[in-house]
């Protein structure tokens, strides 16, 4: 099995309980567990917009955690490979990644206008089952992003 898709992806609800999640997966994974990190999880946790490791970096540097920014996209990869966090923002952020129970993937609603992310776990589709097996491909998850307008931005375009 794919660090991607490793079974230690979260099961998560909310922030808290995102980050302990991530951190467990993390320490499974044999991977040490920094302040920096910890900060990245709990800030993604928290977020409910995509967040650019700039975004991250100025939010931590705030905090007075020490990190640099190489530090912080080295982070963002690694949570990225363990399918911990992923890209889905319209500026290149990353959101935290979270499979709820029986869920094999989420369904992230971006908007264009003010960044806002929201996020639906989803059983695979039987379309994306279906197109997989048609071209001999075995899916472990699915992602799938959906752009366009929150239901407050929609109002003023």
């Amino acid at each position: 099995m794919s660090r991607q898709h490793a079974q230690s992806q979260p099961v998560a609800s909310d922030a808290d309980s995102y980050a302990e999640l991530a951190v467990e997966a993390l320490r499974r994974a044999r991977l040490r567990i920094t302040r920096p990190r910890r900060s990245i999880l709990a800030l993604l946790g928290q977020s409910t917009e995509a967040l650019t490791a700039t975004d991250i970096y100025e939010s931590l540097r705030k905090r007075r955690v020490a990190v640099d920014q190489a530090s912080v996209y080295r982070t963002l990869a690694l949570l990225e490979e363990y399918g911990l966090a992923h890209k889905a923002g319209n500026r290149g952020g990353y959101v935290r990644c979270q499979r709820g129970a029986g869920g094999d993937g989420q369904l992230h609603m971006v908007c264009r206008r003010c960044d806002r992310v929201l996020a639906v776990d989803l059983p695979l589709t039987p379309v994306c089952t279906t197109e997989a097996a048609e071209h001999g491909f075995v899916p472990e998850s699915c992602h799938v992003v959906l752009r366009g307008y929150c239901s407050r931005c929609a109002q003023l375009v």
